[in-house]
């Protein structure tokens, strides 16, 4: 079943269309999207942002992960590119790190509807070029044991967006 609802994200439908197509109840989707959330203290806790200067322009990823008693903050130089490619280079960015320390309960904040919504199934990929972002995105998701994306508005991602902002290398 999760691979017919991840087959008809690519096609470019949104999860209440997926609903309606497979007769599938929308939080059934939902669930096999994302498993409930654990309870307890294994969860790496995850502050991403993208930012590009004149869109496109020079790019750089914040990455700011608090798990297992530690705290790792760091952030990339992207070269070119877009927002949004940036918003999603974060996102890969830190699952790499976060399976190198060997994570198993994931939960990630960004302040990019775009990318929380398309990652969830709540809106389409219609560039081309995010939709090969988006496809080694949603490889990492079933890797984890437990994985959940939500949106959090700018002034909550403070650490991130500093961390992005401070590595971006502008030609002055």
């Amino acid at each position: 079943m999760l691979k017919k609802i991840i087959s008809r994200i690519l096609e470019g439908k949104n999860i209440i269309e997926i609903a309606a197509e497979l007769n599938i109840p929308l939080e059934e989707i939902k669930n096999k999207l994302g498993k409930l959330v654990p309870d307890d203290s294994e969860i790496y806790t995850v502050f991403i942002d993208g930012a590009s200067k004149s869109n496109p322009g020079p790019a750089s990823a914040g990455i700011y992960i608090s798990g297992q008693g530690k705290e790792y903050k760091f952030g990339k130089d992207l070269g070119v590119m877009t927002n949004n490619e940036a918003e999603y280079s974060a996102f890969l960015i830190a699952m790499a790190r976060l399976k190198k320390l060997g994570a198993a309960k994931v939960k990630v904040y960004s302040d990019s509807k775009l990318l929380v919504n398309q990652l969830t199934g709540n809106f389409k990929v219609k560039q081309p070029h995010l939709r090969k972002l988006f496809l080694k995105a949603i490889k990492y998701i079933p890797e984890f044991e437990y994985f959940s994306i939500e949106h959090i508005e700018r002034k909550y991602n403070k650490i991130a967006d500093a961390l992005a902002n401070d590595y971006i290398k502008l030609d002055n």
